[in-house]
Protein backbone atom coordinates (compact mmCIF):
# COMPACT_ATOMS: atom_id res chain seq x y z
CA UNK A 1 0.00 0.00 0.00
CA UNK A 2 1.05 3.59 -0.52
CA UNK A 3 -0.61 6.91 0.23
CA UNK A 4 -0.92 9.75 -2.25
CA UNK A 5 0.28 12.04 0.56
CA UNK A 6 3.70 10.37 0.43
CA UNK A 7 4.25 12.07 -2.95
CA UNK A 8 3.55 15.62 -1.75
CA UNK A 9 0.35 16.77 -3.42
CA UNK A 10 0.10 20.57 -3.66
CA UNK A 11 -2.02 22.25 -0.99
CA UNK A 12 -4.37 24.71 -2.71
CA UNK A 13 -5.01 28.14 -1.26
CA UNK A 14 -5.68 31.69 -2.42
CA UNK A 15 -2.10 32.04 -3.74
CA UNK A 16 -2.11 29.10 -6.18
CA UNK A 17 -5.75 28.27 -6.81
CA UNK A 18 -7.10 29.02 -10.30
CA UNK A 19 -10.36 30.99 -10.72
CA UNK A 20 -12.18 27.85 -11.98
CA UNK A 21 -10.97 25.66 -9.12
CA UNK A 22 -14.37 25.49 -7.48
CA UNK A 23 -16.34 22.77 -5.77
CA UNK A 24 -19.81 23.82 -6.89
CA UNK A 25 -19.98 27.52 -5.94
CA UNK A 26 -17.11 27.64 -3.48
CA UNK A 27 -13.31 27.80 -3.91
CA UNK A 28 -11.83 24.30 -3.89
CA UNK A 29 -10.30 23.44 -0.54
CA UNK A 30 -7.86 20.54 -0.71
CA UNK A 31 -4.88 19.34 -2.73
CA UNK A 32 -3.81 19.30 -6.36
CA UNK A 33 -2.94 15.59 -6.54
CA UNK A 34 -2.24 15.37 -10.28
CA UNK A 35 1.46 14.50 -10.18
CA UNK A 36 1.38 12.86 -6.76
CA UNK A 37 -1.33 10.37 -7.65
CA UNK A 38 0.37 9.36 -10.91
CA UNK A 39 3.66 8.90 -9.06
CA UNK A 40 1.95 6.75 -6.43
CA UNK A 41 0.49 4.51 -9.13
CA UNK A 42 3.79 4.32 -11.01
CA UNK A 43 5.65 3.42 -7.79
CA UNK A 44 4.70 -0.22 -8.29
CA UNK A 45 2.32 -0.35 -5.33
CA UNK A 46 -0.74 -2.58 -5.76
CA UNK A 47 -2.99 -0.40 -3.58
CA UNK A 48 -2.98 3.41 -3.63
CA UNK A 49 -5.15 5.22 -1.10
CA UNK A 50 -6.28 8.80 -0.69
CA UNK A 51 -6.66 9.75 2.99
CA UNK A 52 -10.06 11.33 3.57
CA UNK A 53 -10.10 14.78 1.96
CA UNK A 54 -10.60 16.64 -1.32
CA UNK A 55 -8.30 16.24 -4.33
CA UNK A 56 -8.14 18.01 -7.69
CA UNK A 57 -6.76 16.55 -10.95
CA UNK A 58 -5.58 18.74 -13.84
CA UNK A 59 -5.19 15.85 -16.28
CA UNK A 60 -6.33 12.21 -16.44
CA UNK A 61 -4.46 9.70 -14.28
CA UNK A 62 -3.37 6.54 -16.11
CA UNK A 63 -4.03 3.26 -14.30
CA UNK A 64 -1.07 1.02 -15.19
CA UNK A 65 1.97 -0.77 -13.69
CA UNK A 66 0.95 -3.03 -10.75
CA UNK A 67 -2.11 -1.12 -9.59
CA UNK A 68 -4.94 -3.29 -8.34
CA UNK A 69 -6.90 -1.05 -5.95
CA UNK A 70 -7.65 2.68 -5.78
CA UNK A 71 -9.04 3.17 -2.26
CA UNK A 72 -10.69 6.56 -1.86
CA UNK A 73 -11.53 6.37 1.86
CA UNK A 74 -14.63 8.48 1.15
CA UNK A 75 -12.66 11.33 -0.44
CA UNK A 76 -13.77 13.76 -3.14
CA UNK A 77 -11.82 13.54 -6.41
CA UNK A 78 -12.59 16.31 -8.90
CA UNK A 79 -11.46 16.95 -12.48
CA UNK A 80 -10.43 20.52 -13.20
CA UNK A 81 -12.70 22.43 -15.59
CA UNK A 82 -10.32 22.14 -18.55
CA UNK A 83 -9.75 18.35 -18.35
CA UNK A 84 -11.11 16.82 -21.62
CA UNK A 85 -14.44 15.04 -20.95
CA UNK A 86 -13.71 15.41 -17.24
CA UNK A 87 -11.77 12.12 -17.25
CA UNK A 88 -10.27 11.37 -13.83
CA UNK A 89 -8.86 7.90 -14.52
CA UNK A 90 -8.00 6.20 -17.80
CA UNK A 91 -7.58 2.47 -17.23
CA UNK A 92 -5.15 1.13 -19.84
CA UNK A 93 -4.21 -2.11 -18.08
CA UNK A 94 -1.95 -3.32 -15.29
CA UNK A 95 -0.35 -6.54 -14.11
CA UNK A 96 -3.50 -7.34 -12.10
CA UNK A 97 -6.38 -9.27 -13.66
CA UNK A 98 -8.77 -6.52 -12.56
CA UNK A 99 -8.59 -3.05 -11.01
CA UNK A 100 -10.93 -1.99 -8.17
CA UNK A 101 -11.99 1.62 -7.55
CA UNK A 102 -13.65 1.94 -4.14
CA UNK A 103 -15.28 4.66 -2.01
CA UNK A 104 -14.77 7.86 -3.96
CA UNK A 105 -16.98 10.84 -4.69
CA UNK A 106 -15.93 11.42 -8.29
CA UNK A 107 -16.71 14.71 -10.00
CA UNK A 108 -15.69 13.49 -13.42
CA UNK A 109 -15.50 10.27 -15.43
CA UNK A 110 -13.69 6.97 -15.46
CA UNK A 111 -12.56 5.79 -18.90
CA UNK A 112 -12.13 2.03 -19.36
CA UNK A 113 -9.74 1.28 -22.22
CA UNK A 114 -8.10 -1.93 -21.02
CA UNK A 115 -8.47 -5.57 -22.10
CA UNK A 116 -8.78 -6.39 -18.39
CA UNK A 117 -11.74 -6.05 -16.04
CA UNK A 118 -12.76 -3.03 -13.98
CA UNK A 119 -14.72 -3.11 -10.71
CA UNK A 120 -16.27 0.08 -9.28
CA UNK A 121 -17.72 -0.01 -5.76
CA UNK A 122 -19.51 2.46 -3.47
CA UNK A 123 -18.86 5.60 -5.50
CA UNK A 124 -21.04 8.62 -6.20
CA UNK A 125 -21.39 11.40 -8.77
CA UNK A 126 -19.13 9.63 -11.26
CA UNK A 127 -19.60 9.11 -14.97
CA UNK A 128 -18.28 6.19 -17.03
CA UNK A 129 -17.22 5.75 -20.63
CA UNK A 130 -15.43 2.98 -22.46
CA UNK A 131 -12.90 3.16 -25.28
CA UNK A 132 -11.14 0.67 -27.52
CA UNK A 133 -7.85 -0.71 -26.11
CA UNK A 134 -4.79 0.56 -27.94
CA UNK A 135 -3.62 -2.92 -29.00
CA UNK A 136 -6.93 -3.84 -30.65
CA UNK A 137 -7.80 -6.42 -27.99
CA UNK A 138 -11.34 -6.91 -26.71
CA UNK A 139 -12.38 -4.58 -23.92
CA UNK A 140 -12.45 -6.05 -20.42
CA UNK A 141 -15.66 -6.55 -18.46
CA UNK A 142 -17.20 -3.97 -16.14
CA UNK A 143 -18.65 -4.83 -12.72
CA UNK A 144 -20.17 -2.02 -10.63
CA UNK A 145 -22.13 -1.91 -7.38
CA UNK A 146 -23.73 0.85 -5.29
CA UNK A 147 -23.25 3.87 -7.51
CA UNK A 148 -24.83 7.17 -8.39
CA UNK A 149 -23.86 9.64 -11.08
CA UNK A 150 -23.97 10.14 -14.84
CA UNK A 151 -23.47 9.88 -17.77
CA UNK A 152 -22.91 6.19 -18.51
CA UNK A 153 -21.54 5.85 -22.05
CA UNK A 154 -20.94 2.48 -23.72
CA UNK A 155 -19.45 3.30 -27.12
CA UNK A 156 -17.50 0.05 -27.62
CA UNK A 157 -18.53 -3.64 -27.43
CA UNK A 158 -18.33 -4.80 -23.85
CA UNK A 159 -20.11 -6.89 -21.21
CA UNK A 160 -21.19 -4.97 -18.11
CA UNK A 161 -23.01 -5.94 -14.92
CA UNK A 162 -24.33 -3.10 -12.72
CA UNK A 163 -26.14 -3.37 -9.39
CA UNK A 164 -27.87 -0.65 -7.36
CA UNK A 165 -27.45 2.12 -9.93
CA UNK A 166 -28.92 5.57 -9.24
CA UNK A 167 -28.87 8.28 -11.91
CA UNK A 168 -30.43 11.71 -11.40
CA UNK A 169 -30.25 14.02 -14.40
CA UNK A 170 -32.36 16.08 -16.78
CA UNK A 171 -30.19 14.87 -19.68
CA UNK A 172 -29.75 11.46 -21.33
CA UNK A 173 -28.64 9.22 -18.48
CA UNK A 174 -27.55 5.97 -20.09
CA UNK A 175 -26.24 5.87 -23.67
CA UNK A 176 -25.45 2.35 -24.87
CA UNK A 177 -24.53 2.05 -28.52
CA UNK A 178 -22.49 -1.17 -28.56
CA UNK A 179 -22.42 -3.10 -25.26
CA UNK A 180 -24.40 -5.85 -23.55
CA UNK A 181 -25.44 -4.42 -20.18
CA UNK A 182 -27.39 -5.95 -17.28
CA UNK A 183 -28.69 -3.83 -14.39
CA UNK A 184 -30.09 -5.24 -11.13
CA UNK A 185 -31.86 -2.36 -9.39
CA UNK A 186 -31.91 0.84 -11.50
CA UNK A 187 -33.34 3.95 -9.85
CA UNK A 188 -33.60 7.31 -11.60
CA UNK A 189 -34.83 10.86 -11.12
CA UNK A 190 -35.01 13.78 -13.51
CA UNK A 191 -36.51 14.60 -16.88
CA UNK A 192 -33.77 13.09 -19.05
CA UNK A 193 -34.40 9.94 -21.09
CA UNK A 194 -33.44 6.90 -18.99
CA UNK A 195 -31.56 5.14 -21.77
CA UNK A 196 -30.78 4.90 -25.47
CA UNK A 197 -30.04 1.47 -26.94
CA UNK A 198 -28.16 1.52 -30.23
CA UNK A 199 -28.26 -0.94 -33.15
CA UNK A 200 -25.61 -3.29 -31.72
CA UNK A 201 -26.47 -2.91 -28.04
CA UNK A 202 -28.66 -4.59 -25.45
CA UNK A 203 -29.91 -3.59 -22.03
CA UNK A 204 -31.72 -5.73 -19.47
CA UNK A 205 -33.07 -4.10 -16.30
CA UNK A 206 -34.43 -6.28 -13.51
CA UNK A 207 -36.08 -4.20 -10.81
CA UNK A 208 -35.95 -0.52 -10.08
CA UNK A 209 -37.96 2.68 -9.86
CA UNK A 210 -38.15 5.51 -12.36
CA UNK A 211 -39.20 8.80 -10.79
CA UNK A 212 -39.54 11.08 -13.76
CA UNK A 213 -42.86 12.83 -14.32
CA UNK A 214 -41.84 14.22 -17.67
CA UNK A 215 -44.51 15.14 -20.15
CA UNK A 216 -44.81 13.49 -23.60
CA UNK A 217 -43.35 13.20 -26.18
CA UNK A 218 -39.94 12.58 -24.52
CA UNK A 219 -39.62 8.78 -24.19
CA UNK A 220 -38.28 6.82 -21.24
CA UNK A 221 -36.22 4.61 -23.57
CA UNK A 222 -35.33 4.79 -27.23
CA UNK A 223 -34.43 1.55 -29.00
CA UNK A 224 -32.84 1.84 -32.43
CA UNK A 225 -33.07 -0.71 -35.22
CA UNK A 226 -31.31 -3.90 -34.05
CA UNK A 227 -31.11 -2.88 -30.39
CA UNK A 228 -32.58 -5.09 -27.63
CA UNK A 229 -34.31 -4.04 -24.42
CA UNK A 230 -35.92 -5.92 -21.54
CA UNK A 231 -37.08 -3.82 -18.58
CA UNK A 232 -39.19 -4.57 -15.48
CA UNK A 233 -39.55 -1.59 -13.13
CA UNK A 234 -42.07 0.47 -11.20
CA UNK A 235 -42.99 4.00 -12.23
CA UNK A 236 -43.70 6.89 -9.89
CA UNK A 237 -45.53 10.05 -10.98
CA UNK A 238 -45.28 9.00 -14.59
CA UNK A 239 -47.19 10.60 -17.47
CA UNK A 240 -45.07 9.75 -20.44
CA UNK A 241 -44.02 7.74 -23.44
CA UNK A 242 -42.48 4.53 -22.15
CA UNK A 243 -40.71 3.44 -25.27
CA UNK A 244 -39.82 4.66 -28.73
CA UNK A 245 -38.72 1.70 -30.82
CA UNK A 246 -37.63 1.27 -34.43
CA UNK A 247 -38.20 -2.09 -36.12
CA UNK A 248 -38.16 -2.79 -39.84
CA UNK A 249 -37.73 0.87 -40.59
CA UNK A 250 -40.89 1.85 -38.71
CA UNK A 251 -40.88 3.75 -35.43
CA UNK A 252 -43.59 3.18 -32.84
CA UNK A 253 -44.25 4.34 -29.30
CA UNK A 254 -45.73 2.70 -26.21
CA UNK A 255 -47.30 4.95 -23.58
CA UNK A 256 -48.44 4.48 -20.00
CA UNK A 257 -52.04 5.31 -19.12
CA UNK A 258 -53.18 7.62 -16.35
CA UNK A 259 -53.08 5.91 -12.97
CA UNK A 260 -50.70 3.13 -14.00
CA UNK A 261 -48.47 2.25 -11.06
CA UNK A 262 -46.65 -0.93 -12.06
CA UNK A 263 -45.67 -1.86 -15.59
CA UNK A 264 -44.37 -5.17 -16.85
CA UNK A 265 -43.67 -4.32 -20.46
CA UNK A 266 -43.00 -6.78 -23.26
CA UNK A 267 -42.74 -5.14 -26.66
CA UNK A 268 -43.87 -7.29 -29.57
CA UNK A 269 -41.01 -7.97 -31.91
CA UNK A 270 -38.27 -6.97 -29.48
CA UNK A 271 -35.64 -9.59 -28.79
CA UNK A 272 -34.63 -10.54 -25.27
CA UNK A 273 -30.96 -9.65 -24.60
CA UNK A 274 -28.71 -12.63 -25.14
CA UNK A 275 -26.80 -13.84 -22.09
Amino acid sequence: WTSVMKYNPIKLDATNRKPDDKLWDRPFEGHDATEALQQAIDSGATTVYLPYGSYLLRKPIILRKNIQVIQGCGSILMAAKDVPDGVLFRYEGSSAQAVFIDRLSCIGRIEHAAPKDLVILHCRWLGYQNAAPANGAALGKLFADDLCGWPWLFKEPQQAWLRSLNIESDQLKFDNTAASVWVLGYKTEGDGTEGRIGPKASLEVLGGQFYCGRAPPLPMFTVEEGGRLSCTVTLFWSKEVLLQETRGGATKTVTVGKGTRVVDLLVAGAEKPKR
